[in-house]
C-alpha cells in the first residue's frame, strides 16, 4: 500500500501509475492466483459469513466471497499465508480456492458484511422473540382468553 500511495509511474505503461489494482494485479500473477474485486452486491452475506468469524477472517486478512456446494472461494491479501487453507478445508469440508484482493476491500468489506450479517441475525431473534412475548405459559393463555370474552359480551 505503501508504493501505491507515492504513484510513481508504470515503467511498462508510460500513461499509468503505479496504484493498489495494478500492483495487486502483479503480485497476484507472481503468485498464481486470479486477482479479484469483491462485488458486494453478487455476495449472499448469510452464507459468507458463515464460514468464518469475524475474528477469524480479522486474523488471517481474509474473507469468503462465494459458498458453493463443494467449494468455497476465499479472497486474501496475503498470498504467502496459508496456514488458515488447511484448518478451512478440513472443518468445512470443502475444497478452499483463493482470489487476491486488495487489502483495503478486505478490511471495508469484513465489516460492512459481519455487521450486516449480525444485525439480520438481531432482528430475526428479535422479532421471534417477540411472537411468545406475550404469552408465558398456559395459564396466562387461559386467562388473556377469559377476560377476552368477559370484554366481548
Amino acid at each position: 500500500m505503501v508504493i501505491a500511495e507515492h504513484k510513481w509511474p508504470n515503467e511498462r505503461h508510460q500513461q499509468t501509475v503505479l496504484d493498489l489494482n495494478s500492483l495487486i494485479e502483479w503480485l497476484a500473477d507472481r503468485v498464481g492466483l486470479p486477482p479479484a474485486h469483491i462485488d458486494p452486491l453478487k455476495v449472499n452475506v448469510p452464507a459468507i459469513t458463515s464460514v468464518m468469524s469475524y475474528a477469524y477472517a480479522k486474523r488471517f486478512n481474509i474473507i469468503a466471497v462465494e459458498v458453493k456446494v463443494n467449494e468455497v472461494v476465499i479472497a486474501t491479501a496475503e498470498p504467502f499465508l496459508r496456514e488458515w487453507e488447511r484448518e478451512l478445508t478440513r472443518i468445512l469440508g470443502k475444497t478452499i480456492s483463493r482470489v487476491m484482493v486488495d487489502p483495503v476491500q478486505i478490511e471495508r468489506y469484513l465489516v460492512e458484511f459481519y455487521s450486516l450479517s449480525h444485525s439480520v441475525r438481531a432482528a430475526h431473534d428479535d422479532s421471534r422473540d417477540a411472537a411468545y412475548s406475550g404469552v408465558q405459559n398456559l395459564e396466562q393463555l387461559i386467562l388473556e382468553s377469559s377476560v377476552d370474552r368477559y370484554l366481548l359480551y
